[in-house]
């Protein structure tokens, strides 16, 4: 079965030039040709990549995809849509702002999804002191999303220290600056005393000469490289070293990621980018169904392919139960189209969750159909199945419920709102063996319930629940859910991602539940979650993830069911990868400030929703494990949040507890070791000081871990820094690779802060190195001993 749509195929590298790169505008953005030629003026002025990337790389074709309301003289768009667009140009929501920002949530090294710009960062050129040239902040942003960098400041753990002084996170450390009151302008402490927010920051001196690094601030004009091997700065606890096990930003650009950097140098000047504005227009849709068999013939299978790809057109492909070819495969990844296996049973309900998957989006939610319910059932000759689902605050119009039968005589359906009114008169389609009710105005807000009777023999029978936005107004909460890598052989576990938001907001604290299933029949039901541990990347990002380890041969579908159990949706204040706001600069020993950032109070991270449900499918992908070979055993997951403070000369460790095969089950036992060299720790663990953990038995995968003690080696004396990393261990002693590193500090006596000396008795810090998922915070005691006064510090 073939779908032939629109869809957009990704970046290409093309020699040295970057093609294909898609620029979206959504809906809500106001026709502008400013802003047009806005975007092509950033565009053009990132020829800095080339500079950055030492004459290797250039953006050479971007096309702008227009939205349909813009009443222009566009060019007409072939296969590029919105849901598949590079960047995307949309209105600021309340917590982000301008901000512009990466969504990523894979391993270090992996792809971004979409680059998020607004269009006042493009026009109002105020913002440019605030982020930087704009071209520059492209460039930072594309580090993001096509090598799979993090960033190298840390907005929640601002400073660290090394060798008794308090640094700025930042890389390299060449960069200068000063710790400043945002308020006064006077020198000050980086510390947040008694738990009230600090407003010291560590203000950029606005001449400089270090060349390192884009991924902290791109807006120094010094700045003209990313950090490397030589000058990359280990120590500080920002997302690169967290993420990318303290390697520098050339060594995953030109090791890890997705591409080889091109060997040959570009001529001086660069080449200048070409542009492409398009508008999807009316898009024409064919149904092929090949019933024939003729498919599985190799000569017509190899002709058809090379027919689709020529033709321009995209091709999603569907295989309608366990006897399907699976070579059609090739012609959706040839062709930029999505690839879908479904039962032909109705118990799954499969066909009709793909059908519906691939409408086509162009980024205006509030006309999207949102699927709450897909549920398949058996019921007996004379049986009842019933069930609820729930209609939020966010959607309402054009409510529909579907079900599907095998038998006739049809069963008898009643569908009940929350105040009680009863529906049960259904629009029968005998030849399809289905019924409709389509809910008139806007649905009730609550839980509606359903009673489906049969009244002939047992059959399998299936419903759908569908609905809209409330008004233009409300934006819905959305999921969407993918898999890390479409095929897999078994050597490498595969991680299950779902996204929930609302208006582009994360939304957290929800139930989220992945249902795999094979042709075979093979079936695994995992909760995934949103922890910033295992296979999660960021703590309360809305991005909920899980590993799938128990793989076996065959064709899988993945689908999605989300709920939440209150009826409020709660939003997360942590922030995504993206360009730092600088808040001033000091220029000749005075502070210029620049315009504040919008606050964001407790009101901003809550929305009166009501409970919500949504199901949600991802396309399909196939495991081939080689016949014969058992499957692989995973170690335990990376511990990844490892975090230490230090009380007197006691140190305690606190950090998420890894599975018996990577996020899965429960681990056998911890090593745990430290040094006064981090080096040590990661390039050769066993030499380090082991910490006797034989009394701290494993808990459960998700569950938290700590675990306190006395360094026993060496002495806690003026200016110490002592490093901890931990491994966990599986009943096959099969190893997980060494944690984040987590470093505390003890310092009697002065402490030089860049620009200001601070005269202290006596100062515990305790900061966890590279190991702060965003939203953890972590406590530092300081006891001031000639004023026997104990204050709390909160970093």
């Amino acid at each position: 079965m073939f779908y032939l749509s629109g869809f957009t195929c990704g970046i290409r590298l093309d020699g040295n030039g970057y093609t294909d790169i898609l620029i979206a505008i959504n809906p809500a953005v106001t026709e502008d040709p400013f802003l047009l030629e806005q975007i092509k003026d950033m565009v053009f002025n990132a020829s800095y990549l080339c500079q950055v990337m030492k004459n290797k790389l250039y953006f050479k074709n971007v096309t702008i995809l227009v939205p349909p309301n813009w009443t222009g003289n566009y060019s007409r768009a072939n296969t590029e849509t919105y849901e598949k667009a590079n960047i995307i140009i949309d209105e600021p929501n309340k917590l982000n702002g301008n901000d512009p920002y990466t969504l990523q949530y894979g391993e270090c090294g992996t792809e971004g999804r979409y680059i998020h710009l607004t269009p006042d960062f493009l026009k109002r050129d105020e913002l440019i002191n605030v982020y930087g040239p704009r071209g520059r902040v492209l460039v930072h942003e594309w580090a993001h999303l096509r090598w799979g960098v993090y960033d190298e400041y840390d907005e929640r753990k601002p400073f660290y220290t090394d060798n008794g002084k308090l640094e700025a996170t930042r890389c390299t450390k060449d960069i200068t600056g000063e710790w400043r009151s945002i308020s006064n302008g006077f020198t000050c402490t980086p510390t947040n005393i008694n738990g009230e927010p600090s407003d010291c920051y560590f203000f950029l001196h606005e001449s400089q000469t270090a060349k390192a690094s884009v991924m902290y601030s791109q807006s120094i004009d010094s700045v003209v490289e990313f950090c490397n091997k030589e000058n990359h700065n280990t120590k500080a606890p920002n997302m690169q070293n967290r993420m990318c096990r303290r390697r520098s930003l050339e060594e995953v650009i030109f090791s890890s990621s997705v591409e080889n950097i091109p060997s040959s140098s570009l001529p001086s000047p660069s080449p200048e980018p070409t542009f492409s504005v398009v508008q999807r227009q009316q898009r024409e849709v064919c149904l092929i169904l090949d019933v024939s068999g003729s498919m599985q013939l190799m000569e017509s299978s190899i002709n058809c392919l090379n027919d689709a790809v020529t033709s321009g057109a995209t091709v999603h492909t569907i295989i309608l139960g366990p006897n399907g070819d699976p070579g059609v495969k090739d012609m959706s990844e040839n062709t930029g189209g999505k690839f879908f296996y479904a039962g032909d049973t109705l118990n799954s309900n499969e066909l009709v969750d793909v059908f519906a998957s691939l409408t086509t989006s162009d980024g205006n939610l509030t006309q999207q159909t949102i699927q709450l319910e897909s549920l398949g059932f058996t019921v007996s000759g004379s049986g009842l199945f019933s069930g609820t689902v729930s209609i939020d605050k966010s959607i309402g119009n054009n409510t529909a419920f579907l079900i599907l039968y095998e038998h006739n005589p049809p069963p008898t359906i009643l569908v009940e709102s929350p105040s009680g009114q009863k529906y049960n008169t259904f629009k029968p389609d005998p030849q399809g063996n289905s019924l409709t009710l389509n809910i008139p105005g806007t649905a009730e807000t609550g839980k509606w319930t359903y009673n489906i009777t049969n009244k002939g023999q047992t059959q399998t029978m299936s419903i759908t629940v569908t609905s809209r936005a409330v008004s233009a107004d409300v934006p819905p909460v959305t999921v969407k859910t993918h898999m890390n890598q479409q095929s897999s052989n078994g050597t490498k576990a595969m991680v299950v991602f779902a996204e929930v938001s609302q208006n582009g907001l994360p939304v957290i604290l929800a139930d989220v539940r992945a249902t795999l299933e094979s042709d075979a029949g093979d079936k695994q039901e995992l909760n995934l979650l949103d922890n910033g541990a295992g296979a999660d990347a960021f703590r309360n990002d809305g991005i909920y993830s899980r590993y799938f380890t128990q793989m076996k041969s065959g064709k899988y579908n993945l689908k999605v069911r989300v709920q939440n159990g209150t009826e409020t949706v709660r939003f997360s204040l942590n922030r995504r990868s993206g360009a730092m706001y600088i808040p001033g600069y000091v220029v000749d020993g005075k502070v210029e400030l620049n315009p504040p950032k919008p606050s964001v109070g407790e009101e901003d991270l809550v929305a009166d929703v009501g409970i919500f449900s949504r199901t949600a499918i991802g396309e399909s992908f196939t495991v081939n494990l080689p016949p014969g070979v058992p499957a692989t055993k995973f170690p335990p997951n990376t511990i990844t949040d490892l975090n230490a403070e230090l009380v007197k000369d006691i140190v305690l460790l606190t950090w998420t507890a890894p599975g018996e095969d990577l996020d899965q089950g429960t681990a056998s036992e911890y090593e745990i070791r430290y040094s006064e060299d981090p080096d040590v720790l990661t390039s050769n663990f066993s030499n380090a000081h082991p910490v006797n953990s034989s009394n701290l038995l494993p808990s459960e995968s998700g569950s938290s871990e700590q675990l306190s003690f006395t360094p026993t080696h060496g002495t806690m004396t003026n200016g110490t820094t002592l490093f901890f990393a931990v491994k966990a261990v599986d009943k096959d002693m099969l190893s997980s690779e060494t944690s984040n590193l987590a470093q505390v500090t003890k310092v009697i006596g002065y402490i030089e802060s860049p620009g200001n000396g601070v005269n202290m008795i006596e100062i515990f810090i305790s900061i966890a190195v590279v190991a702060i998922a965003v939203g953890l915070i972590v406590g530092v005691t300081m006891t001031v001993l000639k004023q026997k006064q104990s204050l709390q510090i909160t970093v």
